[in-house]
């Protein structure tokens, strides 16, 4: 294409300094506003090539730009999954584990031992060559649901005498394409246990016996050791009330009949409070009439009675019916004694 210009010195030269302008303008970042290349006096194919160079090399830019800021972000994904404490690994569109953080490794390196019991080849050390598939006792079943899911995915499994929850993403590059799956460890094993010890302490209490409870230890992880604290809590501030009230009812019963509960409690715990001070009261009330009834009887006094209005329900009925009890005795008595009064007297 030069072959046009070689015998036109003025050509070459006027085409060697737009060149040399344009060229300059690119490489010196610092001068932006140079005057632009005067590319008019070319010719025109000469212009088109020109032009396409320029878009190719702004192209080209714009490409190792995106690339270098797609390289960032890959950088800072990598610090933040190396440094995050979440057990990650990622799996490829093979199901092929081709990225492991450390917190994962040294969460399976510690549990090996126990999902060696299930899985005997399991080598935590060996993750980065092998596939995601060793954890599934059927893979062809696993690579079904991988292939259709598009959301999280939640799953129990246990793994010796380990209880796991593995939490499953899909991975997607551009345009929506599957490049693969991210898998999130969660060691349940603690939660697990505590779960069963929950429900024996609730199958304790249905059958009566509340002396059962939660056993947490130093070792037990935050949330388990909170739960089992305040569950044992719980029922210590049930059982508290509710042995005050068997021992005072049992006292009752006995014909010993205690003081009035003074210690503080709050809602349904103080309603049980106040009805066994009201019971406590009530009996008080009776055994006090008999006193009275049975001192007046030891005086004479059989004209005495107990007030029954003082009274409520069947310790009313109770009273009214001692007072009629000793009416129906007394009156005959009364009569007696009048006819032998008079008697007495020559009547």
């Amino acid at each position: 294409m030069l072959d046009m210009f070689k015998h036109n010195r003025s050509s070459q030269q006027t085409l060697l300094a737009a060149t040399g302008r344009w060229l300059n303008s690119k490489l010196d970042d610092d001068q932006a506003d140079l005057e632009q290349p005067d590319f008019s006096n070319l010719p025109e194919e000469l212009k088109q090539a020109l032009l396409k160079v320029e878009m190719f090399r702004a192209k080209s830019e714009e490409n190792a730009r995106l690339a270098e800021q797609r390289l960032d972000e890959s950088r800072r994904i990598n610090s933040a999954m190396e440094c995050m404490s979440s057990n990650v690994m990622i799996a490829d569109e093979d199901h092929n584990i081709v990225y492991t953080n450390p917190a994962v490794v040294k969460f399976l390196t510690d549990a090996e031992a126990d999902i060696k019991v299930s899985l005997p080849n399991f080598k935590a050390s060996d993750l980065l060559t092998s596939s995601i598939d060793r954890y599934h006792k059927d893979p062809s079943v696993q690579r079904k649901m991988l292939a259709a899911l598009e959301s999280t995915y939640t799953a129990n499994i246990k793994l010796g005498d380990r209880h796991f929850r593995l939490m499953v993403n899909p991975v997607k590059g551009e345009g929506g394409r599957k490049l693969g799956h991210v898998v999130e460890w969660l060691d349940r094993t603690a939660e697990e246990f505590a779960i069963t010890q929950m429900q024996d302490v609730v199958q304790a209490v249905q059958e009566g016996d509340l002396t059962r409870r939660i056993t947490t230890t130093a070792n037990s992880d935050g949330l388990t050791r909170i739960v089992g604290e305040n569950f044992n809590q719980v029922l210590e501030l049930i059982l508290d009330p509710l042995t005050v009230a068997s021992t005072y009812v049992k006292r009752i019963a006995a014909g010993d009949i205690p003081e009035p509960i003074t210690d503080e409690y709050k809602g349904d715990f103080n309603e049980i409070k106040n009805n066994l001070n009201t019971c406590i009261s009530a009996v008080n009330k009776m055994i006090n009439d008999a006193d009275l009834l049975s001192q007046a009887a030891v005086r004479g006094e059989l004209d005495t009675r107990a007030d029954a209005s003082k009274h409520e329900g069947d310790f009313r009925r109770i009273v009214q019916g001692v007072n009629d009890t000793l009416d129906a005795v007394i009156g005959p008595l009364n009569v007696a004694a009048d006819y032998v009064d008079r008697i007495s007297r020559g009547e």
